[in-house]
């Protein structure tokens, strides 16, 4: 699927989140209903059925798939639930799997819309949820730089996509954004210049040259020409 593809698919698609290292199991077997750590995790203990399935959420939902990336990497990680993940984890970690043939999928109706009967659904299943019993072909991955530069451009387009995010991944997605625009902005020859500039800022001066401080937009314009005249300084070092 070209990425391009990708990016413009407004509500064609689905997305689930998982390890990196269970892609390959994945694309050769498919993606297979179970009951995941997360589920035994938030129900644990309670008696009601909890049958196997396969989640996903649409774009409006990926807050929902980057906390599952999270859980899952705290666990292999063995990092407690509520600490932060280590710098670079979840691109390392991460994958987020597109779903094109979504027929097989239920969805519970999101907070607010029609008449929500949980009857109709797994008590499993949240508001908003789609769901699936059957065993589900995935349309391509997203890994890496392309995890990333996905989700930073959420960023740009949606901005619900930022609520529940947690704070350590939303510093990784802006940072990598900010890495991307001074790469475009000083050339790929300076790339060590850059690298080493944005190892030296700050969550704070990360967040601020997003847009997410409090600099105002023509602020943000001199802190990013300072920025690349700063880069440009360190490449002639």
């Amino acid at each position: 699927m070209r990425y391009r593809d990708l990016l413009e698919a407004r509500g064609r698609l689905l997305f689930h989140g998982t390890l990196a290292d269970r892609v390959p199991d994945i694309l050769s077997n498919g993606l297979k209903p179970m009951v995941g750590p997360l589920t035994q995790d938030w129900f644990k203990g309670k008696k009601f059925d909890k049958p196997a399935l396969v989640f996903a959420a649409d774009r409006r939902g990926l807050e929902k798939c980057v906390a599952v990336i999270a859980h899952q990497i705290n666990l292999k990680l063995k990092i407690g639930r509520y600490d932060p993940l280590p710098p670079g984890a979840f691109e390392n970690e991460g994958a987020l799997l597109i779903i094109r043939d979504a027929k097989s999928f239920k969805r519970r109706p999101g907070e607010y819309e029609e008449v929500d009967d949980i009857h109709d659904h797994p008590r499993t299943v949240e508001p908003g949820d789609y769901y699936s019993a059957d065993i589900v072909q995935i349309e391509d991955v997203l890994l890496g730089k392309r995890l990333m530069d996905f989700l930073a451009r959420q960023y740009s387009i949606d901005s619900y996509f930022w609520e529940g995010i947690d704070e350590e991944i939303m510093n990784d997605i802006m940072r990598f954004r900010l890495t991307q625009q001074l790469l475009r902005a000083c050339g790929k020859g300076d790339r060590k210049a850059v690298m080493a500039v944005m190892a030296e800022l700050t969550p704070e001066e990360v967040r601020d040259l997003e847009g997410m401080g409090t600099a105002h937009s023509a602020q943000l314009r001199q802190k990013f020409t300072d920025l690349v005249a700063r880069v440009r300084e360190r490449a002639l070092a």
